[in-house]
Parts: C-alpha cells; sequence; structure tokens
C-alpha cells in the first residue's frame, strides 16, 4: 500500500493555491462592495451632509452656526407639517399656483421636505411629522392649534411641556408659505411670484428658539411721543421668544396686563406727569401694592437729536440714570469708526460681574455705535436702587454741543467716560417666598446701537450684549444666539440631471461590470499559472 505520510495537503497544492486564491479574492471584494453600499445607505439616513455634494456651490444642507445650536436642544420639540409628505412633494404647489409659480419643478418642495428631515437627524429631540387629513391625530393637532387659522402645507414647530402649576403647556410658531419661501421681485422691484429661494432654514431655526423659551415675556413697544422706529430690532426679539405689542402711548393705551416690559425709543416729546406715574406703578406697583411680577423692565433709548425732556429726565434721575445734551464725541482716532461720533465701547467687566448674568460675553467683543447722547450713572447705590454700568467709552470722550458752534474745539472740552448701557435696578425683599424681586431700568445712549448697521454687521456684538442683559432682567438664562439667515437657491441643494444620471448609471452598471471583468480576468491568469 502506497503510503499516505508524505502526501501533500490540498490546500498547499498550486491549483487551489492559485484558482482558489482568485475566488477568495473576488468573493473579499464582493462582500466589501456590498458592505460599503450599505453603509453608505445607512450613514446617508442617519446622518446630515453626508450626502455628496456634485455641486459647485456644498451649502446645500444646514448651516454649521445653526447645526451648532440645534444639537444643544434638549427639549422634546416637534415640527408638524399639516399635510401628508406626498402632499408637500406633488400637489401643494397647485393649492398656491393661483398666487405663486414654481419655477423649479418642484425641487423647492424637495428641498423643504429633506431639510425639515434634517432637523431630526441632527437632533433625535427633535422629531417631525406629517399629517394624514383621514387620520384620528390630524382632528386632535387641528383642536390644538385651532387659533392659528391654519392652512395646508403650514410648518408648525411645537414645545408642550409642564409648567411649575403641573398643567400642561405649548408654546408653538406657525410657519407659513410666505415664511418658507423667497419670491422674487423683477426690474421694477414687483413682486414676480416666481419662488426664487428658501428661508425654511432661517424661519424653523428661529422657531425652535423662540418656542424652547418657557419664559414668555411681552414688551409693549411705545410708539407715541414722536418716538423711533425701532420695529426691526423688536422683530429681533420676538425670534429670541419675546411677545410684543404696540401701544400708542401712556395716556391714551392701557399697558397690557400681560406686559412685562415696556420700551421706549428715543422720544422727542416728553411724556405727562401721568404718564410717568404709570411707568412708576408698572415698575414698583401702586402704594401698598406688594404683588408685583418679577422681572418687570422699562426699555428706553435715547438719542443725540432729542431736546430736553424734564419729566422723563427727572425719572430717569430717580433711577440713578443722568443725561447730557448733545452728542459723545471720541477724541481718540483709534476708538471710534468713520466719524468721531461713532464711538466704540468696551465692556465694564467689574460690574459685569456684579450682575453676574453677562458673563459669556467678554471684553474682546466689538462694539460701536454712532449719535451717542452723554449718559453716566448719577450713583452706585442709592437706599433699593442699585446701578450698573454694562458699557462704557474710554476716557478720552467729551460732549460736542447740540447746537455746535462754528469756533467749537473738542480739545477745549473736558475728557471723561461715558456709559453705553446702564442698568438700574429696584431691589425689594419678598418676605414671603423668602426671595428678593427685581423691577429694572434698562437705558441705551442712541437707537444706533440697534439700528441697521449692528442687525446686519458680524463683527459687532451689540445685539447680543443687550439681549443678555434683557434675558437677565427678564429672569431668563442669557445665553444668546443669533439665528443665521439665509436665503437657499434649489441649485445649491440638487445635482444636475446629468450629474444624477451619472451616480446612477456607475453603481447599477459601471461598477458591477467592472468588477465581473477583474474576477474573469483574475481567474484566466491564475488558472494559466
Amino acid at each position: 500500500m502506497k503510503n499516505d505520510k508524505f502526501k501533500t495537503p490540498f490546500y498547499k497544492k498550486d491549483k487551489f493555491k492559485y484558482s482558489g486564491l482568485s475566488t477568495i479574492i473576488v468573493i473579499v471584494f464582493i462582500v466589501c462592495l456590498i458592505a460599503i453600499n450599505i453603509l453608505g445607505s445607512f450613514l446617508s439616513e442617519r446622518f446630515t451632509g453626508f450626502n455628496i455634494d456634485m455641486t459647485s456651490d456644498s451649502e446645500y444642507t444646514i448651516s454649521e452656526k445653526n447645526k451648532e445650536y440645534i444639537k444643544k436642544i434638549n427639549k422634546p420639540i416637534e415640527i408638524v407639517v399639516t399635510c401628508t409628505e406626498d402632499y408637500y412633494l406633488n400637489e401643494y404647489i397647485s393649492s398656491v399656483s393661483q398666487t405663486y409659480t414654481d419655477s423649479s419643478g418642484g425641487k423647492y418642495f424637495k428641498q423643504t421636505v429633506a431639510l425639515l428631515k434634517n432637523y431630526h437627524k441632527i437632533n433625535s429631540n427633535i422629531t417631525v411629522k406629517f399629517l394624514d387629513s383621514s387620520k384620528p391625530d390630524f382632528n386632535e393637532y387641528a383642536d390644538k392649534y385651532s387659533d392659528s387659522n391654519l392652512s395646508y402645507g403650514d410648518i408648525v414647530v411645537d414645545y408642550t411641556y409642564k409648567g411649575g402649576d403641573g398643567k400642561e403647556k405649548t408654546n408653538y410658531k406657525v410657519i407659513t408659505f410666505d415664511d418658507v419661501y423667497e419670491i422674487g421681485t423683477d426690474s421694477s422691484g414687483s413682486s414676480t411670484g416666481v419662488i426664487s429661494g428658501s428661508n425654511l432654514e432661517t424661519s424653523v431655526t428661529s422657531a425652535l428658539y423662540y418656542v424652547i423659551q418657557e419664559n414668555k415675556n411681552k414688551i409693549a413697544l411705545i410708539t407715541g411721543y414722536g418716538s423711533a422706529n425701532v420695529s426691526d430690532y423688536v422683530k429681533t426679539l420676538a425670534t429670541a421668544g419675546y411677545d410684543y405689542e404696540e401701544i400708542s402711548d401712556l395716556n391714551v393705551d392701557s399697558i397690557p396686563k400681560d406686559a412685562k416690559m415696556i420700551m421706549l425709543a428715543a422720544p422727542t416729546v416728553d411724556l405727562s406727569q401721568s404718564d410717568i406715574k404709570k411707568l412708576d406703578e408698572f415698575l414698583l406697583g401702586k402704594a401698598g401694592d406688594n404683588d408685583f411680577a418679577y422681572g418687570t423692565t422699562f426699555i428706553y433709548f435715547a438719542s443725540s437729536v432729542q431736546s430736553n425732556l424734564p419729566n422723563l429726565d427727572a425719572f430717569l434721575e430717580d433711577w440713578g440714570i443722568g443725561f447730557e445734551q448733545g452728542t459723545v464725541y471720541e477724541t481718540n482716532s483709534s476708538n471710534c469708526g468713520a466719524s468721531n461720533t461713532d464711538v466704540r465701547f468696551d465692556l465694564n467687566t467689574d460690574d459685569a460681574k456684579r450682575l453676574g448674568f453677562v458673563d459669556e460675553l467678554n471684553s474682546s467683543y466689538y462694539y460701536m455705535a454712532d449719535n451717542n447722547r452723554p449718559m453716566k450713572l448719577l450713583f452706585d447705590q442709592k437706599s433699593k436702587y442699585n446701578t450698573y454700568n454694562i458699557l462704557k467709552t474710554t476716557d478720552s470722550c467729551v460732549v460736542r454741543p447740540y447746537k455746535v458752534p462754528d469756533d467749537w474745539n473738542a480739545s477745549d472740552e473736558n475728557t471723561a467716560s461715558f456709559c453705553e448701557i446702564a442698568l438700574s435696578r429696584y431691589v425689594t425683599e419678598d418676605t414671603k417666598k423668602d426671595a428678593a424681586r427685581f423691577s429694572n431700568v434698562i437705558s441705551v445712549a442712541s437707537t444706533d446701537f440697534i439700528g441697521s448697521n449692528a442687525l446686519t454687521v458680524d463683527y459687532n456684538a451689540n445685539i447680543r450684549q443687550l439681549l443678555s442683559v434683557i434675558n437677565g432682567c427678564a429672569g431668563r438664562v442669557t445665553e444668546t444666539y443669533d439665528v443665521e439667515t439665509r436665503v437657499i437657491d434649489y441649485t445649491k441643494f440638487e445635482p444636475t440631471d446629468v450629474q444624477s444620471n451619472t451616480v446612477k448609471i456607475a453603481t447599477k452598471y459601471v461598477v458591477p461590470i467592472a468588477i465581473a471583468v477583474l474576477g474573469i480576468v483574475l481567474f484566466v491568469i491564475r488558472k494559466r499559472r
């Protein structure tokens, strides 16, 4: 019998080594390809921004700045679309076609659906729900938002929670078609009715910021007394979760019962003694009244163009805030902008620490404003009043007169430092609750501090600083967030048809054929050996 002791094992034979190795290589290659496809599909669903952007502009998804804010939300939020996904994608444009035209062939609506889903991908605390009118839960939501006169296709951002009294409360904001889509204009500036862009990201992210504020403080904006128009700034406060209501003046209109703040910007007509009394009662309550609410605040903006306002100025002096006539003039050109009245301010870190609610804003931020009325604190502490100088100029400023003489020279004036944001706080001990209650007057030296430049220039931190102070007076967390405004064109979102077809052909035909050819070549080469 032949001795099998020295028989070569099958796995060491050349035939197996070469043919088997080629087979294993092909099998491993195919398994890897399948795994990559599965992983790619999973990641594209799970993570926003994973899809390959094949357009020239890669900003087709939620911006990094807004994304960082979205990630921090730790409260359960629902984004509710008042129609089915299929309706939104295929029929929504028909319902608005009498007014608007979609030149993109439905791509803006696909973009909206995809971007809404991205919110959940970024943060699982945010859920996105499309409602089917034939399902029972549609009526539940319709009843829940019955005060809002919803239309098909509206988007509702909803935060439902239990209040301090244990009862369920809902903060929500309705985003309509006009809020989402940018409408084009012709050369004359008239609306063409053609959808030309999407404001979805700005609208939804702003709504998120709005609804998670459980403490909804209403601001009564006084529009009378020849005051300045600050409607654009008030809209930024609405984005930050504040409601507001306009009233003409304190003589004609009553202060809304649910208002916790009153705002008055650069009046040119003085308040009457009766009006001042109403302000006092709003901030400090009527005589013997110990039931006024935490966080009552008067927000006042001055201007260098104001004349004497004896009643209002006397009211502010009682709170430790004094004004001079004229304009703050910076004699050091390195501390001003385009003109010597366009003054730079620094954070007063000592008073910021005393307050405790502006710590996240520091001296490295950039603050500027023009047309500042000279403002100073008259005392640090008096009776129950405490004053704080939050932003201040350098000590190289002077007062330029209201009416500048021809021979006026800044070098002839005494230099000093002036306030830009002053806060006066009246403290009342609440013996029943073993706590203190605060009434506040926030005074800003110029309406330019919140003007169009401050609202648009990125390096200018004016808006953040003032919002931090207002939040602190309202008893809110003082961390601020500026929603990044973006108008997105659908061409920045979807690849072209040629690009899309190229990817499909490559994945369906080119790659499999290439694998098959590679396998055959390897097999033949190994076979011949």
